[in-house]
């Protein structure tokens, strides 16, 4: 109870240091429009989180219960527990987990599913790590002495508690949410490997030889794609655009390779619709932008994705899978999945041809 308590009192004081122990955002003012814009959105979300599809009524928000959290959030930040930019986080990230739009398997749906993570772990782990697992878990359960029960116990029990939490979540859009699990895992993972080491010591040399060797394999393979990683079985990065979204495959990261791309094609037009924070232009790509980018130029008026001018036509995949993107612009995109790219950027930026080309003139 002590460790714990200090512990608790040195993370406290910690929050207060990052934020140089100030409670406002802005000196002497704890006004911010955005936190009352996510306070007033909270009540439609919360509603929403039990029936993504149900029409509500204002009279339905009036008489809104407020959950356990958003009342302990609103108890910290009037008593200014916490500083003010970290209990908006804590806010955003609450209203996020209560509606969210999530892809798997083709399939766009709302809120959580309880099995994305297992199969995000089958997808994404490297062949070599997925046969570890399995051995170790094989290992682990016939083996593993006794007299250790509790130093398995204290390995395995966070691990669990913190994976089932992460597939109750409404957020399923990111094997990056359970790194500590995994983390878990293989440490798991080297127990295993002891033990066969002490009681089968030729086999167990050769068998963690093979592991590693094609876990060395696997890696260099794919360097430096290592976000759009997917193993073999499942596709590729190529079959991830079926499986998975977002950080699990396109965060923007390839926007070099389309400045690589149109120096080796100057006189291509270029239009981009591409799903990432920094503007390609920042790399000298020089586009004409399309409705629904994450961060791009200002969209061009006379440009839609059904009436382009000959060119190509650079589309990221999370915005190739519509998940986020309202149904109109959904529809418009969503014939490019019928159609084979004439190119694809490291696994993430996906290249059409678009329009007709020029009619030559008679020799």
């Amino acid at each position: 109870m002590a460790l714990l308590l200090l512990v608790c009192s040195v993370s406290y004081a910690g929050v207060w240091a990052c934020y140089r122990f100030t409670y406002a955002v802005t000196p002497g003012d704890t006004t911010w429009p955005a936190v009352d814009d996510m306070r007033r959105q909270t009540p439609v979300n919360e509603i929403r989180h039990h029936d993504p599809s149900h029409v509500f009524s204002e009279s339905e928000i009036g008489n809104w219960k407020p959950s356990l959290t958003f009342r302990a959030y609103d108890w910290a930040d009037r008593h200014h527990l916490l500083p003010q930019a970290y209990l908006a986080g804590l806010l955003f990230q609450h209203n996020a987990t209560q509606v969210w739009s999530n892809f798997l398997l083709d399939q766009i749906y709302i809120n959580g599913r309880w099995y994305y993570f297992p199969l995000a772990i089958v997808f994404k782990e490297p062949v070599s790590v997925l046969v570890a697992m399995m051995l170790g878990i094989l290992v682990l359960c016939r083996h593993f002495p006794k007299s250790r029960v509790w130093d398995m116990a204290c390995l395995s029990w966070p691990a669990m508690v913190f994976f089932i939490a992460a597939m109750t979540s409404s957020l399923n859009f990111g094997i990056r949410h359970i790194f500590p699990t995994l983390a878990i895992a293989y440490i798991a993972i080297g127990c295993a490997s002891a033990l066969v080491m002490k009681r089968w010591r030729t086999i167990g040399i050769t068998a963690i030889a093979i592991i590693l060797v094609g876990e060395a394999v696997e890696t260099a393979a794919v360097f430096p794609d290592y976000i759009a990683y997917f193993n073999y079985p499942s596709g590729g990065s190529r079959g991830g655009i079926h499986l998975l979204t977002d950080s699990n495959l396109d965060w923007g990261q390839d926007a070099k390779l389309l400045a690589r791309w149109q120096k080796e094609h100057p006189n291509e037009p270029l239009y981009l619709c591409l799903y990432g924070a920094v503007d390609p232009a920042y790399y000298g790509v020089k586009y004409k932008s399309l409705p629904g980018a994450v961060s791009q130029a200002p969209v061009d008026p006379t440009l839609t994705s059904g009436q382009l001018p000959p060119g190509v036509l650079g589309i990221s995949a999370t915005i190739l899978q519509g998940v986020y993107l309202p149904a109109r612009l959904r529809e418009a995109y969503q014939p490019l999945l019928q159609q084979k790219p004439i190119a694809v950027l490291g696994g993430t930026i996906y290249l059409f041809r678009v329009g007709e080309p020029p009619a030559m003139p008679p020799h």
